[in-house]
């Protein structure tokens, strides 16, 4: 008898929700696989909710970490949305996957979720992905070159930024004001203030410029 795992797999493009489902399918040939889909996060946070309920286990995890907003529960992005899921199912295997490199995001991948898999998209094609998920499926951890590149600049370039005045880039980027940043960082409006004109000292080289002046510096440093 062939064991069962279960995968869910969100992404913004039903497209390639089917081509890992045929990708993984071919790396797993012995077993009985049932898979798990979403293309919002919404949908992806309820299916979520509901095998957690219910009990029934997930095995593996692959996120897209650019996904659109469902504010009303608090998740901005995928890794937002994999954080919430390995609360609930912290044997699961996590696939980090994403067009982009922001080197603040992959900072805050190792730091708070470490998955098993960091990649991104433009560093796999069929045959590499599934030696990917072989040796992720064996126990084995796994980043890609791109993302690794955004993560060795991020920590070449943040001088003396913490991870909290990575999260309050972040934010910013994401378009939260700063006086609603307290209810993301739980520190004070007076705390933020000042870690920001730190930020800004470090990132615009002690000149004077707005959020968007840092926002602009930080994306040209792959920050965020």
């Amino acid at each position: 008898m062939s064991t069962k795992l279960r995968i869910l797999i969100v992404d913004d493009h039903p497209f390639i929700i089917d081509a890992y489902i045929n990708l993984i399918s071919c790396s797993l040939e012995n077993y009985e696989l049932e898979f798990l889909r979403s293309s919002n996060t919404k949908e992806a946070y309820n299916l979520i909710k509901v095998n957690y309920n219910e009990n029934n286990k997930i095995d593996f995890a692959i996120f897209d970490i650019s996904m659109p907003e469902y504010i009303e529960m608090s998740i901005y992005d995928g890794l937002d949305l994999a954080l919430d899921f390995k609360k609930k199912f912290t044997d699961a295997k996590i696939f980090m996957i994403s067009m982009h490199a922001e080197g603040c995001i992959v900072n805050k991948l190792f730091k708070e979720l470490k998955p098993d898999a960091i990649i991104n998209k433009s560093d796999i094609d069929f045959e590499s992905f599934s030696e990917i998920f072989s040796k992720v499926f064996n126990g084995e951890f796994f980043i890609s070159e791109t993302m690794l590149d955004a993560l060795n600049q991020f920590n070449q370039t943040k001088f003396r930024f913490d991870d909290l005045d990575a999260e309050i880039i972040r934010l910013l980027e994401r378009g939260i004001k700063t006086k609603d940043l307290p209810g993301f960082t739980g520190i004070s409006l007076s705390a933020i203030e000042k870690r920001k004109k730190e930020i800004k000292f470090h990132l615009l080289e002690g000149e004077n410029g707005n959020d968007k002046d840092l926002i602009d510096k930080a994306r040209l440093l792959k920050l965020v």
